[in-house]
């Protein structure tokens, strides 16, 4: 289950075999019967055959809703997938946040490297202040999941590349006034 703190949106996400006789319908019914404070948006079905005990995706089928949940950090909206990394506990992050923020001095019209950027939330709340900043991460659903909530957010002064850091860093001329890496990396 993953929820939407500020927007009380529930994706529920249900891991099983490929075997057949799961009662799809009556799962999706028996949630819906549920009396809940919060709102589904989005029922799946994650296909896993696997033996060992973690979640891998082989397929994954919506079986109601939508596939996503929002949530909303410092004013920003984020769209959330089933299987995105995104930070659970909103009240904490938008705390961390705000007190990096506040370390740097003067950040109207500079530039920000932030490496391993994972879906882009700490870039775009950069880029309320920063006058551009470029997001970098190796996954590439994160990477279009940053553009796209980018997009949302009306955030034009973001660019996120797909791609090893140090192979992308490689093709960047320009050089940032701050750098953001969150978790920091061994060898950095």
């Amino acid at each position: 289950i993953r929820k939407g703190e500020r927007t009380k949106e529930l994706l529920i996400n249900i891991v099983t075999s490929s075997e057949t006789g799961f009662d799809e319908e009556g799962f999706v019914t028996g949630l819906h019967n549920l009396d809940l404070d919060n709102q589904i948006v989005g029922v799946l079905r994650t296909f896993n055959d696997n033996i060992a005990d973690a979640v891998n995706c082989q397929h994954l089928e919506i079986l109601w809703g939508r596939d996503f949940y929002m949530e909303e950090i410092l004013g920003l909206k984020f769209k959330v997938s089933a299987f995105s990394f995104f930070q659970t506990n909103v009240e904490a992050v938008e705390r961390l946040y705000s007190e990096s923020l506040a370390l740097i001095d003067d950040l109207q019209g500079k530039s920000v490297f932030d490496l391993y950027c994972g879906t882009g939330t700490i870039s775009q709340i950069l880029a309320l202040k920063a006058s551009k900043v470029l997001g970098i991460e190796i996954v590439e659903e994160a990477v279009q999941a940053a553009k796209e909530n980018a997009k949302l957010n009306g955030l034009d002064n973001c660019q996120f590349i797909a791609g090893d850091v140090f192979e992308v860093l490689k093709n960047v001329e320009e050089k940032p006034y701050v750098i953001v890496v969150d978790p920091p990396r061994v060898g950095m």
